[in-house]
Protein backbone atom coordinates (compact mmCIF):
# COMPACT_ATOMS: atom_id res chain seq x y z
CA UNK A 1 0.00 0.00 0.00
CA UNK A 2 1.30 3.43 -1.08
CA UNK A 3 1.92 5.97 1.20
CA UNK A 4 -1.05 8.21 -0.86
CA UNK A 5 -3.58 5.24 -0.06
CA UNK A 6 -2.83 5.59 3.78
CA UNK A 7 -3.82 9.26 3.50
CA UNK A 8 -6.78 8.79 1.18
CA UNK A 9 -8.89 8.60 4.28
CA UNK A 10 -7.15 11.64 6.29
CA UNK A 11 -9.52 14.53 7.06
CA UNK A 12 -8.37 18.14 8.70
CA UNK A 13 -8.15 18.23 12.17
CA UNK A 14 -7.24 20.94 14.42
CA UNK A 15 -3.55 20.43 13.92
CA UNK A 16 -3.51 20.19 10.39
CA UNK A 17 -1.10 22.46 8.87
CA UNK A 18 -2.58 24.35 5.77
CA UNK A 19 0.51 24.64 3.60
CA UNK A 20 0.87 20.65 3.90
CA UNK A 21 -2.78 19.91 3.47
CA UNK A 22 -2.56 21.81 0.05
CA UNK A 23 1.07 20.81 -1.09
CA UNK A 24 0.86 17.18 -0.02
CA UNK A 25 -3.22 15.97 0.30
CA UNK A 26 -4.22 16.58 -3.50
CA UNK A 27 -5.88 13.67 -5.58
CA UNK A 28 -6.22 12.65 -8.58
CA UNK A 29 -9.80 14.03 -9.67
CA UNK A 30 -10.29 10.71 -12.28
CA UNK A 31 -10.44 8.62 -9.97
CA UNK A 32 -13.35 10.12 -7.79
CA UNK A 33 -10.51 11.68 -5.41
CA UNK A 34 -10.36 15.77 -3.57
CA UNK A 35 -11.07 18.31 -6.33
CA UNK A 36 -9.40 21.20 -6.99
CA UNK A 37 -12.27 22.91 -5.42
CA UNK A 38 -12.90 20.44 -2.30
CA UNK A 39 -9.13 21.07 -1.63
CA UNK A 40 -9.33 24.72 -1.85
CA UNK A 41 -12.19 25.23 0.66
CA UNK A 42 -10.50 22.63 3.04
CA UNK A 43 -7.51 24.70 3.07
CA UNK A 44 -9.62 27.87 3.65
CA UNK A 45 -11.12 26.42 6.31
CA UNK A 46 -7.85 25.30 8.27
CA UNK A 47 -7.33 27.59 11.14
CA UNK A 48 -4.50 28.86 12.75
CA UNK A 49 -2.31 26.27 14.80
CA UNK A 50 -3.07 26.46 18.76
CA UNK A 51 0.75 26.93 18.85
CA UNK A 52 0.58 29.96 17.04
CA UNK A 53 -0.15 32.65 19.55
CA UNK A 54 2.87 31.42 22.19
CA UNK A 55 5.11 31.55 18.39
CA UNK A 56 4.12 34.49 17.54
CA UNK A 57 4.60 36.21 20.86
CA UNK A 58 8.56 34.49 21.39
CA UNK A 59 9.07 35.73 17.45
CA UNK A 60 8.26 39.38 17.85
CA UNK A 61 10.04 39.42 21.41
CA UNK A 62 13.13 38.22 19.54
CA UNK A 63 12.81 40.51 16.57
CA UNK A 64 12.37 43.42 19.51
CA UNK A 65 15.50 42.31 21.30
CA UNK A 66 17.43 42.74 18.49
CA UNK A 67 16.03 46.43 17.72
CA UNK A 68 13.73 45.99 14.90
CA UNK A 69 10.80 48.55 15.09
CA UNK A 70 7.50 46.30 14.33
CA UNK A 71 4.51 47.59 13.60
CA UNK A 72 0.72 46.25 12.71
CA UNK A 73 -0.89 47.06 9.33
CA UNK A 74 -4.27 45.80 8.30
CA UNK A 75 -5.23 44.91 4.83
CA UNK A 76 -8.51 46.50 3.84
CA UNK A 77 -9.21 43.86 1.11
CA UNK A 78 -8.43 40.75 -0.26
CA UNK A 79 -4.48 40.34 -0.56
CA UNK A 80 -2.80 37.13 -1.92
CA UNK A 81 1.33 37.14 -2.19
CA UNK A 82 3.26 34.00 -3.99
CA UNK A 83 0.44 33.59 -7.04
CA UNK A 84 3.79 32.49 -9.46
CA UNK A 85 4.93 29.87 -7.04
CA UNK A 86 4.45 25.94 -8.06
CA UNK A 87 1.89 24.96 -6.50
CA UNK A 88 -0.81 21.34 -7.33
CA UNK A 89 -3.36 24.29 -8.00
CA UNK A 90 -1.28 25.80 -11.10
CA UNK A 91 -1.18 28.85 -8.79
CA UNK A 92 0.26 29.16 -5.55
CA UNK A 93 0.17 31.62 -2.47
CA UNK A 94 2.60 32.44 0.57
CA UNK A 95 1.74 29.76 3.58
CA UNK A 96 4.61 29.84 6.43
CA UNK A 97 6.40 26.58 5.99
CA UNK A 98 5.81 25.66 9.21
CA UNK A 99 3.31 27.39 10.77
CA UNK A 100 0.58 26.97 7.91
CA UNK A 101 -0.54 30.56 8.31
CA UNK A 102 -0.21 33.19 5.21
CA UNK A 103 2.35 35.60 5.33
CA UNK A 104 4.31 38.23 3.30
CA UNK A 105 7.66 37.29 2.87
CA UNK A 106 10.26 39.93 3.58
CA UNK A 107 11.84 40.18 0.02
CA UNK A 108 8.21 41.34 -1.04
CA UNK A 109 8.33 44.25 1.73
CA UNK A 110 11.62 44.93 0.81
CA UNK A 111 10.46 44.98 -3.24
CA UNK A 112 7.19 47.08 -2.40
CA UNK A 113 9.38 49.46 -0.50
CA UNK A 114 12.03 50.00 -3.05
CA UNK A 115 9.77 50.23 -5.83
CA UNK A 116 7.99 52.98 -3.56
CA UNK A 117 11.20 54.62 -3.33
CA UNK A 118 11.82 54.67 -7.35
CA UNK A 119 8.28 55.76 -8.08
CA UNK A 120 8.01 58.34 -5.12
CA UNK A 121 11.03 59.47 -3.41
CA UNK A 122 12.60 61.46 -6.38
CA UNK A 123 15.94 60.61 -8.76
CA UNK A 124 17.83 60.25 -5.68
CA UNK A 125 16.43 56.79 -5.62
CA UNK A 126 16.52 55.71 -8.96
CA UNK A 127 19.22 52.42 -8.72
CA UNK A 128 22.79 53.85 -9.38
CA UNK A 129 21.66 57.43 -8.63
CA UNK A 130 24.99 59.39 -8.00
CA UNK A 131 23.25 59.56 -4.66
CA UNK A 132 23.76 56.11 -3.54
CA UNK A 133 20.50 56.32 -1.40
CA UNK A 134 19.08 53.44 -3.17
CA UNK A 135 22.28 50.96 -2.70
CA UNK A 136 22.32 52.51 0.34
CA UNK A 137 19.04 51.58 1.91
CA UNK A 138 18.27 48.26 -0.44
CA UNK A 139 21.69 47.01 -0.90
CA UNK A 140 23.37 46.22 -4.69
CA UNK A 141 25.51 43.81 -6.19
CA UNK A 142 28.68 44.63 -4.36
CA UNK A 143 26.59 44.95 -1.06
CA UNK A 144 23.88 44.22 1.41
CA UNK A 145 22.03 46.84 2.14
CA UNK A 146 21.35 48.73 5.23
CA UNK A 147 17.60 47.78 6.08
CA UNK A 148 16.77 44.10 6.84
CA UNK A 149 13.12 43.56 5.74
CA UNK A 150 11.48 40.75 8.00
CA UNK A 151 8.20 38.40 7.04
CA UNK A 152 5.21 39.84 8.13
CA UNK A 153 3.19 37.39 9.78
CA UNK A 154 -0.84 37.98 10.79
CA UNK A 155 -1.75 38.79 14.36
CA UNK A 156 -2.82 36.12 16.23
CA UNK A 157 -6.63 35.21 15.69
CA UNK A 158 -6.98 37.72 13.20
CA UNK A 159 -6.25 36.37 9.90
CA UNK A 160 -8.48 33.74 7.67
CA UNK A 161 -7.94 32.15 4.26
CA UNK A 162 -11.04 32.41 1.80
CA UNK A 163 -11.41 30.51 -1.20
CA UNK A 164 -10.97 32.83 -4.70
CA UNK A 165 -11.42 32.36 -8.58
CA UNK A 166 -8.37 33.32 -10.52
CA UNK A 167 -9.96 34.43 -14.20
CA UNK A 168 -7.78 32.92 -17.14
CA UNK A 169 -6.27 35.72 -19.33
CA UNK A 170 -4.55 33.60 -21.65
CA UNK A 171 -6.43 30.57 -22.74
CA UNK A 172 -4.25 29.85 -25.60
CA UNK A 173 -1.10 29.29 -23.47
CA UNK A 174 -3.04 27.34 -21.11
CA UNK A 175 -5.09 25.11 -23.44
CA UNK A 176 -3.12 24.71 -26.00
CA UNK A 177 0.68 25.68 -24.81
CA UNK A 178 1.18 28.05 -27.69
CA UNK A 179 1.98 31.56 -27.64
CA UNK A 180 3.34 31.86 -24.05
CA UNK A 181 1.79 35.32 -22.15
CA UNK A 182 3.99 38.57 -22.44
CA UNK A 183 2.39 40.96 -21.60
Amino acid sequence: MTRRDCLAQEAVRPTTNAGLWLDKFIKDQDTGGRSRRELVQEVAGISQPDCYRAWFDGWKQCLEEYGAECREAEVTGRMVIGLGEDSVLETSFALHHTLGVPYIPGTALKGLASSFARQQLGNDWVPGAASGAHAIMFGDTDSAGHVAFFDAMPLPNRSRLLSDVITVHHEEYYQKGSAPPAD
